[in-house]
This record gives C-alpha cells, sequence and structure tokens, in this order.
C-alpha cells in the first residue's frame, strides 16, 4: 500500500506534512560510555539486553552506539529488499543506547504525540511502506529520504485519543497473542521432546552429518531478478524458511528463476527434499530445518544438506536435524554465521534404513495432531496480526473516526 492510497480518505481537518518537519535526527554518540542500558529492536518492541552478555555477537565497545531517549522513534531500514518480514520500527520507552546502524527520530511533542506517531509508522511499516522507498538496487533508506515521508497529522487532542484507543485496543490483541506464543512454543517442546526421545532411544551407531550427506551452498540472488513467478524454479531465501505448505515442505513462490538464469548465477539446483537451513544472519539461532518439495535454487545465506542414497533417508535426515544445537555452531563475529566444519562433525543416529522408515512412519503419526494443532494456532495468530495491522492504519489514516 502507497502512502498516497493510506492518506487519500483522510478527515478534512487534518494535515499532511513531510516527516522532518515534525521531529528530527536524533544522533548522540555514547561517548566515555556515557549510558550503558543496552536496548535492542524486537518484534517491534524497543527491549532492554544485558550489556555485559558473553553470546559471541557484541562489539568491542559500546562507545559507537547512539544514545535514545524515552518517546524516539528507532527505524531500522537495513537489508530492506531480502528482509520483508520483520517490523522495522519501534518506539523508545527509556534512555539507552542502539546501534547507529538504525536511524533514531525525536518527534516535536508540541506538534505531533510520539504514541500517536509510533503508531503511524507501524501501520506504514506492516503495509509495506518503506519496501516502496527502498525499491531498485538499495539495500537501506537513508534519513533524508525518511525525512520526506508524508504523514497525516491531525491535532494534538485527535492524536492522544487515538493513541489511547489503539493502545487499550492493540493491548487487549498483544495479550492474546502472548498467549498462542506460548502455546507455539509449548507444542513445538512437546514435539521436540517426542523427535528427540525417540530418536535418541533407537539402537543404533552414530554418524558424522559430513558422512552421510553433501552439502550445498547457495549462491548470489541479486535484485534484478527477485519478484519473478511462474520460472522453472523457485529460488528460496531465508525468509522462505518460514513459509511452508500444510506437509510442512517450503513453499514460497514469489522468486524464481529459468534453468538458464541458475546457469549464469552460478546457482546449483537443489535436488527435491534436501534439508534447507540459513547459514548466515539472525535466523541461522532460530535452528529451522525445512525440505523442498520440488527442484530449487537457495540463496548465499542458506545451506542445503542432501542424504547419501540407500544411506540415509530424507525424512529421517530432516527429524534428526532436531539433534543438532545451533548455538554451539556459530562462529564468533558482529554476524551470525555458520561453523559449516562443526556441522559436518555433528553426529546423528544411523541405524539401517528398514529402522530408519520404521521410525519416520512412528514420528509421522506422533506428531501429526501436535503439528496440526501448530498450524491452526498459527494461522490464528496471523489472523489477529491481519486485525491489529488493519485497526491501527484505519484509525491512524482517518478512516475510522475514535
Amino acid at each position: 500500500m502507497s502512502v498516497a492510497t493510506m492518506t487519500s480518505r483522510l478527515a478534512t481537518d487534518w494535515d499532511v506534512v513531510p516527516l522532518g518537519l515534525i521531529g528530527s535526527r536524533r544522533s548522540v554518540k555514547n561517548f566515555g560510555m556515557a549510558e550503558t542500558n543496552l536496548l535492542s529492536l524486537s518484534y517491534g518492541k524497543i527491549i532492554p539486553k544485558d550489556v555485559k552478555g558473553a553470546d559471541g555477537l557484541r562489539p568491542e565497545t559500546y562507545e559507537t552506539y547512539q544514545i535514545v531517549e524515552p518517546g524516539d522513534i528507532i527505524f531500522r531500514f537495513t537489508d530492506l529488499q531480502n528482509d520483508q518480514r520483520s517490523l522495522r520500527t519501534g518506539l523508545v520507552t527509556q534512555r539507552g543506547i542502539i546501534t547507529s546502524a538504525y536511524i533514531a527520530f525525536a518527534p516535536d511533542c508540541r506538534v505531533v504525540d510520539p504514541q500517536y506517531l509510533a503508531m503511524l509508522m507501524r501501520s506504514y511499516d506492516t503495509s509495506k511502506v518503506f519496501y516502496e522507498m527502498g525499491s531498485g538496487v538499495r539495500q537501506t533508506l537513508k534519513f533524508d529520504e525518511l525525512s520526506s515521508l508524508r504523514v497525516p497529522l491531525p491535532s494534538l487532542n485527535t492524536q492522544r485519543r487515538i493513541a489511547a484507543f489503539l493502545d487499550r485496543e492493540t493491548g487487549e490483541m498483544d495479550a492474546m497473542v502472548v498467549k498462542l506464543d506460548q502455546l507455539i512454543e509449548a507444542l513445538h517442546e512437546r514435539r521436540e521432546e517426542t523427535v528427540r526421545g525417540t530418536l535418541i532411544s533407537s539402537e543404533a551407531q552414530w554418524a558424522n552429518l559430513g558422512l552421510v550427506t553433501t552439502s550445498t551452498s547457495g549462491a548470489g540472488f541479486p535484485h534484478r531478478y527477485q519478484g519473478v513467478e511462474g520460472e522453472d524454479l523457485p529460488f528460496y531465501k531465508v525468509s522462505s524458511l518460514s513459509s511452508l505448505d500444510s506437509s510442512g515442505f517450503v513453499k514460497d513462490d514469489k522468486n524464481s528463476v529459468s534453468r538458464q538464469i541458475a546457469r549464469e548465477l552460478g546457482a546449483s539446483v537443489i535436488p527435491p527434499h534436501s534439508v534447507l537451513m540459513a547459514k548466515i544472519g539472525a535466523a541461522l539461532l532460530l535452528g529451522r530445518f525445512v525440505q523442498n518439495q520440488v527442484e530449487c535454487c537457495i540463496d548465499n545465506n542458506m545451506l542445503a544438506l542432501f542424504p547419501v542414497a540407500n544411506v540415509l533417508l530424507p525424512d529421517f535426515l530432516a527429524y534428526s536435524m532436531t539433534l543438532v544445537s545451533m548455538d554451539l555452531l556459530v562462529n564468533p563475529g558482529a554476524v551470525p554465521s555458520l561453523n559449516v566444519a562443526g556441522l559436518r562433525m555433528t553426529k546423528i543416529p544411523l541405524p539401517p534404513i528398514p529402522e530408519q522408515q520404521r521410525i519416520v512412519t512412528h514420528l509421522d503419526r506422533e506428531t501429526a495432531e501436535t503439528d496440526a494443532m501448530i498450524g491452526r494456532t498459527e494461522k490464528l495468530k496471523s489472523l489477529i496480526a491481519e486485525r491489529r495491522s488493519a485497526l491501527i492504519t484505519d484509525v491512524v489514516s482517518g478512516r475510522k473516526e475514535v
């Protein structure tokens, strides 16, 4: 949805102004470690993190970070073209520091209510406005581009009324989503316990993954080839790992290439029933392992594992990946990356093929109900998110009076 569409039905007494007229960029470096309250943008919320945490992903110094104040709006505009799922805006509620890779915007409270503006930016976020601004070959948005963004501006009293209404209404939805997340987590834990218990209890020798699988890395996927549907081969990106069909196979039709383009890109054709996973970026830590049902290509942030024929069944490999601890296979550095050698050394059980098939049949039966419950819960969660997004957009654009 474009900004023009969102502002086309505003109340007659609402102004539309550039964002740069109702605030300014905050850019205060944390020299001398003046502030140690580390903040992070996570799922659309600005949350505190342990500044002394030792997870191997922290910078050498936080003096390069920026100091932010309550009421600031944070924008994360990195990697716009490769990640169109993340929430990229958040409202700061406490003084602290956050990476300078993000834009911190300080609203002028004399003309705009920070909570109203945060809700408005969230509606732009979920309506994919920022991706339209970041089209073409650009992977980021600069503040100069952001400052020209047109925003609806009712009176301060109206803004505050809108913020209070949305805070109340979305609060109820958010509470429900939290409960659904807890249910989904519990279901995943139940499923994992079932799979792990079955695999570990099997009386089988164990083998290194590198001996029973072949691995293939993905290829670069230039933006000029993205967004094409209907070609020979789907081209999956990391975000595709969360797009599954009812059987649990990856299904993402937004990008595809011809076999000729695949050859030009040097992209390997991944055979069906490989196990796909992230190998670079935060998604690596999620430990998502999914199978492809058709031949495909993958981008250079991904890795594919394919079992050696007559040694390892694809479905048994997929279940066995539950035993892999990804937190032990992450190389230290600012960006998480997979220790591929360590992955190849990771051991999985390797019973004879008939026993593998028996275990797969057993696990398919034991996990079917749990998977169905996860699917239904995820669908309900998506419906709530859609309703939340539509409500915010309608209210902050004046289409719905409060």
